[in-house]
């Protein structure tokens, strides 16, 4: 495959709201489309065929991230990750025929469009994970640690009682746990080529519980931060699909959801059981209760589970709060039972978060200045929130070939 020389010029930048995602070029031969779920944040790329009898995914095997008709309306423009970068390549619509590489680019595309002289217009936007600090009473985050490339799956902050974190990464493509202090270095937690990602959850003795392995194989694996190696895979968590993940009180318990059920688990191993429905999980301090979210139909709802069994029981949220569709923390719970809650916003629009008293049922949303999502939270020992946040900076470029 060749590589095509390109010049590009920046022609509008915007540090704003979010892009809508589109539909490409209509013509009367079909449409590509592309998509986008925010729970696993993966756009992907589909064509419809000719006689318009349904969409199938485009003929290509690698997981796409964006898509435009070439100006020859013969050939579909696909995003395709490789590593750390993104190859902009031109695939033929009829799904023969060779794939060719047209330019390289270290920033992800979220739109792409053509112009007839053969110049691309790329809509590319940077959205690293930050760590931010800030008292409950909002103002303006302490950026403490950024990640700039990270796996596709939601983590909640983990503090370490010496100040340390660990932030998500990818490195050379493959997911990494990151140990380090505020504003300083960060080091693979685990020296492994093994796949290693969130969810992540911290348990007595500076040890870390995480998810180890890719598909069938990945499972909860327990490591030590003095010596970097894992000491322990809970094999009874083995091809779960893990989303959340949080210990008990005394450490001697992980609480995970998979499928929209939350399980426990002994962390030394052990056989799974089944709690109850629920996205994300929290042991509450009361020592007495989990608190576990559920994104149903109308909108997400919150429970508290009694450990000793029994019924759940709904914890109220004000109808008038928009909450977003994220699973709930691990040590989203405060020791005096205030949670930590994600807010979908309506202006900006951006994900925020709120403060709910489940004995007074008042909800109060963390004024911040901050310009991105609010996505997981915690609340540390000192009264403050840790939480994970996505600014957004987005450029558009146009690259004009070489003559």
């Amino acid at each position: 495959m060749e590589q095509l020389p390109c010049r590009r010029k920046e022609v509008a930048t915007t540090s704003g709201r979010k892009s809508r995602r589109a539909v490409y070029n209509p013509n009367r031969h079909g449409v590509v489309i592309r998509s986008k779920t925010w729970a696993i944040r993966n756009p992907l790329a589909f064509g419809r065929g000719r006689d318009g009898r349904g969409v199938s995914r485009a003929r290509f095997q690698t997981e796409s991230r964006g898509g435009a008709e070439s100006s020859a309306r013969r050939s579909v423009l696909i995003d395709l990750p490789s590593g750390s970068l993104h190859q902009i390549v031109s695939v033929p619509r009829s799904g023969s025929g060779g794939v060719q590489v047209l330019m390289t680019l270290s920033t992800p595309v979220w739109i792409m469009d053509f112009e007839a002289d053969g110049s691309i217009f790329v809509d590319q936007v940077e959205r690293p994970l930050q760590v931010l600090r800030f008292p409950a009473s909002g103002g303006t985050p302490e950026v403490i640690a950024v990640s700039e490339t990270y796996p596709p799956s939601f983590m909640q902050p983990v503090a370490f009682p010496d100040g340390g974190l660990l932030i998500p990464a990818l490195l050379s493509g493959h997911a990494r746990l990151l140990l380090g202090k505020p504003n300083g270095n960060f080091f693979p937690l685990v020296d492994t080529a093994e796949e290693i990602g969130p969810p992540a959850a911290l348990l007595p003795d500076n040890q870390v519980a995480f998810i180890a392995g890719t598909g069938s194989d990945q499972v909860i694996a327990i490591a030590s931060t003095g010596d970097g190696r894992i000491i322990r895979r809970l094999e009874g968590s083995k091809g779960k699909g893990i989303n959340a993940l949080a210990p008990s009180l005394d450490g001697k318990t992980l609480y995970y959801s998979t499928d929209g059920n939350v399980w426990s688990i002994p962390a030394a191993d052990g056989t799974p059981s089944k709690i109850c429905a629920g996205d994300g999980v929290a042991a509450d301090p009361n020592g007495k209760d989990l608190i576990t979210n559920l994104w149903e139909s109308e909108g997400m709802k919150l429970f508290r589970v009694p450990l000793s069994g029994g019924p759940r029981q709904e914890i109220r949220i004000p109808g008038d709060v928009p909450m977003n569709n994220l699973p709930l923390s691990g040590s989203a719970i405060r020791q005096d039972g205030k949670v930590l809650l994600g807010m979908q916003s309506t202006d900006p629009w951006f994900y925020s978060l709120a403060v709910l008293d489940p004995g007074s049922g008042r909800i109060a949303q963390v004024p911040l200045n901050y310009t991105g999502d609010l996505l997981l939270s915690g609340w540390t020992n000192d009264g403050r929130i840790l939480a994970f946040g996505e600014p957004i900076r987005a450029r558009i470029w146009r690259f004009r070939p070489v003559p």
